[in-house]
């Protein structure tokens, strides 16, 4: 622990909704926030905590424990009323995963894909640095969304297993799936965010990974 709980809520609760009266006042009608995957609930729960279900899309109740994940929330709310409060204005939020920069794929996917049964915490699912610029690109060129929510995450699981909902149903054999889950796309799901801002992934992980 950094700094007392209290101070982390504290800081991401007021940098929230300081940004957004300033951008509102400020006649801003196009605001992009950092939130996270971690709003499910399950990276730092207290004890083995499952995801509600799977595919874990934006839908998904978020209800996490832990005061990280709270400040978040809270920030989300906070967006969606500043939102309706200054008609006209996008806010789309950005629930980010683990994000993972070029210099750290290796050490990183090293510990995924050997040590697949252990990630349940990141949801098996990252976010490219790289590409996460593209995200935040495609949010400032789509207009006229209003208050959105995105995870924005990359496009696949994060180890070798064949199949996303034959490792799903080995690990979290208890967890409903509410849809079919195509190939080995990632748990978390960034299919609004490629359906409605229309991201394409450009680094795939297996391109530079080394066993």
């Amino acid at each position: 622990m950094l700094v007392p709980d209290n101070e982390t809520y504290r800081g991401n609760v007021l940098a929230f909704y300081n940004v957004l009266e300033a951008a509102c006042r400020m006649g801003i009608r196009k605001i992009l926030l950092a939130s996270s995957i971690c709003v499910y609930g399950v990276a730092f729960a207290e004890g083995d905590v499952d995801y509600p279900s799977f595919p874990v899309d934006e839908d998904v109740p978020a209800v996490p424990m832990d005061v990280y994940a709270i400040s978040k929330v809270c920030g989300e709310r906070t967006a969606a009323g500043f939102a309706r409060r200054f008609r006209g204005t996008d806010v789309y939020v950005y629930r980010f995963g683990a994000v993972v920069s070029p210099s750290e794929f290796q050490e990183k996917f090293k510990a995924y894909v050997l040590r697949p049964d252990e990630w349940k915490v990141h949801g098996w699912t990252y976010t490219d640095a790289r590409d996460l610029g593209g995200m935040l690109e495609r949010g400032l060129v789509v207009d006229g969304l209003g208050f959105q929510v995105f995870n924005a995450v990359n496009d696949e699981m994060t180890n070798f297993e064949e199949s996303t909902a034959a490792f799903l149903a080995r690990v979290c054999p208890s967890v409903p799936v509410t849809r079919e889950l195509v190939g080995r796309e990632a748990p978390v799901s960034n299919r609004k965010l490629r359906e409605v801002l229309g991201f394409v992934q450009q680094h795939r992980w297996q391109d530079y990974y080394r066993a």
